[in-house]
C-alpha cells in the first residue's frame, strides 16, 4: 500500500522521522500535519517487525483519515482522524483481537477493516520477506464502522476460513475483499451485508490473489497468481497486464497491486522489468492493450419487461442483464424515453435496448391523455408523453429497485435520471430541464424539477411557441443535447439548429446523423407522416443516435471522461455518420 490522495489533493503517508519514530502525517504540498505518532497512545516503529507490521492510511474527500495502529498497552486497532479528534473504530477490548494491515475509508465517512479473534499461525515469505500470516489474513470476517456502529459484510458463516488484510469500499458502500474457504479456495468478492457476490476464484487459472480494490461503477480490480506460475492484473475480468509482457521496452518480471489502485477511467501497479527497472505505472481503458475502450455499448445482454406505472401507463423497461459475479454490485441510472406523438412504445425497443446496453434502465412509458388545439378548440386523444412523467417515473423506480419481485431489484441508481425523447417528446424533455417558460400541451403548471434529474437529450426535435413560431430563451438547469437527422422534413434541422442556440447554458450539444430522416430513431420508417427518405440504413441510424444519447447520458450523468471527449471533443467520434457541435463550458 502506498500513499492515499483525496480529490483536493491532500496526501495521507506513513513516515519515519529522525528520532527514529514514525508516524501518520497528512499534507497539501503546503502543510504537514501529525495525525498520530508513538508520542501518544500509539506505537510505531520506524522499520516495521514481524511484531509490529502496520501499513499506510487512507484518506477520504472530506479530509478523514483512517489507519491501523498498535497501542502503547499492548491493544491494537482500527482508529480515525477527523480535524485532529482520533476516534476508536473498533480495537482489541473487544472480542475482534487482531486486525488488517490497511482498512478503507469512502466519501461517506465508512470504513472497511478486516478483523481476527486470534492471530493466524505460521509465516510465509514473499519477495524474499519472512511475513507473518496474521498480518495478511484475519480469521473472524469483513467489517464496516458508519456513525459508530459496526456492520458485518462477511464472516465465517458465510463458509470462509481466513479474510484479505486490505478490503476495499467505493462510494455505494459495495465492499471487495478476499476471502478462503477451509479448503484452501481463494475467492475475490463483493458484498453490503446482505449477499456476496463472486467475482473471480482460484478454481480455474488462478493459484491466489494479492490485492483487490473497486470503484464506484461497481467495477473490480485484482492481482491474481497463475497456476502456470508469474501473475496478472484484472479490471472488471479483462487481463490489463501480467508477468512476461512487453513494457518499456523490456519484459515485466514482477506485479504488485493494492486497494487504491483503481479509478473509474484508469488503474495504477507497480512493476519490475527484467533489465532492473521497476516503476509505478498506470493503463488507462482507452489506451490498454489488452483491454482497449471502445465507444460501442457496455453490456451485450439485453433485458426487457413490460409493466404499469402507478398512473396506469403501460411501460417497457429495458436493463442490463448482469452475471452472476456482478448482480447487486452495479446500479445503472434511469433513463425516462418520452415517446413522440401518437408512436407507441415498441416501436423504440432496438433504440431503447442500444441506449440500455450503455449502461442505463431505460423506461418507456405509453402515456395516453387529450390534447386542444388553442387556436381551433379540437381536440384529439392519444400517445403524448407530459411533463409530469419525470417525476411519477422517477417515484415508480424507486418503487422498483426495492421490489425483490422486481427484475430490477437493486440494480437502479435512483439518484440519477436522464431523460430521452423523440419529436413531441422531445419537446416536453426540454421542457422539463426548466421552469419560466410553459407552453400549452408541453408544459403544465406546478410541475417542479427533481434533483435527481441530471440531463437530457433529445431526438428530431424543437422548442417553441407553437403559436408565433418563435424559439424562446431555455434557461435549462441540467446539460441539454439535440440530435437531428439531415432529411428530417417532420422537424428541419435548422429548427434544432435554432433550438439549440436558445440554450442558455452549457454543456450543450448538436449532433447531426448523416442520411437520418424524422423516424431514424424508430425501428421502422413511417411514410405516411415522413414524405423524406433517409439514405443511411434503418439500423444504423437509430445505432448512431442510441450511440450519441448513450455517451451524452454517461458523459453526464456518470462523468465517464471517455463518453465527455467523445460528445465534447468531436475529434474522437470515430462514426463516419456523425458530426457534432458542443460547448462544454460557458462563453468568457
Amino acid at each position: 500500500m502506498g500513499p492515499s490522495i483525496n480529490d483536493r489533493g491532500t496526501v495521507a503517508f506513513l513516515a519515519g522521522l529522525d528520532s527514529g519514530d514514525a508516524g501518520y502525517f497528512t499534507s497539501d504540498g503546503t502543510t504537514t500535519t501529525l495525525i498520530a505518532d508513538s508520542s501518544g497512545q500509539f506505537n510505531f516503529q520506524r522499520i516495521p517487525t514481524l511484531d509490529n507490521l502496520f501499513g499506510e492510511p487512507v484518506i477520504n474527500n472530506r479530509g478523514t483519515v483512517a489507519f491501523r495502529a498498535d497501542l502503547d498497552n499492548g491493544e491494537r486497532g482500527i482508529f480515525s482522524s477527523t480535524k485532529g479528534n482520533i476516534q476508536t473504530i473498533a480495537d482489541s477490548s473487544s472480542d475482534l483481537k487482531t486486525f488488517g494491515i490497511t482498512p478503507d475509508i469512502n466519501s461517506k465517512g465508512t470504513i472497511v477493516f478486516s478483523a481476527g479473534t486470534v492471530p493466524v499461525p505460521g509465516t510465509i515469505t514473499i519477495d524474499g520477506q519472512t511475513i507473518p500470516i496474521a498480518e495478511l489474513f484475519q480469521n473472524a470476517g469483513i467489517f464496516t464502522n458508519r456513525g459508530g456502529k459496526i456492520n458485518t459484510i462477511a464472516d465465517t458463516n458465510d463458509g470462509f476460513a481466513l479474510f484479505g488484510s486490505s478490503p476495499a469500499i467505493n462510494d455505494r458502500g459495495t465492499v471487495a475483499f478476499i476471502g478462503i474457504k477451509p479448503d484452501g479456495e481463494v475467492e475475490v468478492l463483493t458484498g453490503k451485508g446482505d449477499r456476496l457476490t463472486e467475482v473471480a476464484d482460484s478454481l480455474g487459472a488462478f493459484s491466489s490473489f494479492r490485492g483487490v480494490d473497486i470503484n464506484d461503477r461497481g467495477t473490480v480490480a485484482y492481482l491474481a497468481d497463475f497456476d502456470a506460475g508469474g501473475s496478472g492484473l484484472f479490471v472488471g475480468g479483462q487481463e490489463i497486464i501480467a508477468t512476461g509482457d512487453q513494457l518499456l521496452g523490456s519484459t515485466v518480471s514482477e506485479l504488485n497491486f493494492l486497494n487504491k489502485g483503481l479509478n473509474q477511467d484508469s488503474v495504477a501497479f507497480w512493476a519490475k522489468l527484467a533489465d532492473g527497472r521497476s516503476g509505478v505505472f498506470r493503463a488507462d481503458q482507452a489506451k490498454s492493450a489488452k483491454s482497449p475502450f471502445s465507444l460501442d455499448r457496455l453490456y451485450n445482454e439485453i433485458g426487457q419487461y413490460t409493466t404499469t406505472t402507478s398512473d396506469g401507463d403501460p411501460t417497457d423497461i429495458y436493463f442490463p442483464q448482469l452475471s452472476k459475479s456482478d448482480c447487486k454490485s452495479i446500479e445503472f441510472p434511469i433513463a425516462l424515453l418520452l415517446q413522440g406523438a401518437l408512436v407507441d412504445k415498441a416501436d423504440y425497443s432496438n433504440y431503447a435496448k442500444q441506449v440500455a446496453s450503455y449502461g442505463f434502465v431505460v423506461v418507456v412509458p405509453n402515456n395516453e391523455r387529450t390534447l386542444t388545439n388553442p387556436a381551433t378548440g379540437q381536440t384529439i386523444t392519444g400517445l403524448f408523453p407530459e411533463e409530469a412523467q419525470v417525476n411519477d417515473v422517477l417515484k415508480d423506480m424507486k418503487a422498483e429497485d426495492i421490489d425483490p419481485s422486481s427484475p430490477i431489484f437493486k440494480i437502479v441508481d435512483t439518484t440519477k435520471l436522464g431523460l430521452l425523447g423523440h419529436s413531441f417528446g422531445g419537446a416536453v424533455g426540454i421542457g422539463a430541464t426548466q421552469e419560466e417558460i410553459r407552453i400549452p400541451g408541453l408544459g403544465a403548471e406546478g410541475y417542479t424539477i427533481p434533483t435527481e434529474l441530471k440531463a437530457g437529450i433529445f431526438y428530431g426535435t424543437s422548442f417553441g411557441d407553437p403559436t408565433t413560431g418563435a424559439f424562446v430563451p431555455i434557461n435549462n438547469k441540467v446539460p441539454l443535447g439535440l440530435i437531428r437527422g439531415d432529411l428530417d422534413s417532420v422537424s428541419p434541422p435548422n429548427r434544432s439548429q435554432s433550438t439549440y442556440d436558445q440554450i442558455l447554458n452549457p454543456p450543450k450539444a448538436l449532433i447531426t446523423v448523416k442520411g437520418a430522416n424524422h423516424y431514424g430513431i424508430t425501428n421502422e420508417d413511417n411514410p405516411v407522416r415522413e414524405p423524406s427518405r433517409p439514405t443511411l440504413d434503418q439500423a444504423a441510424a437509430t445505432s448512431a443516435i442510441a450511440k450519441s444519447s448513450g455517451l451524452f447520458l454517461r458523459a453526464n450523468l456518470l462523468n465517464d471522461r471517455r463518453a465527455f471527449d467523445a460528445i465534447f471533443n468531436a475529434s474522437t467520434h470515430s462514426d463516419p455518420n456523425i458530426s457534432i457541435i458542443s460547448q462544454a463550458q460557458p462563453m468568457l
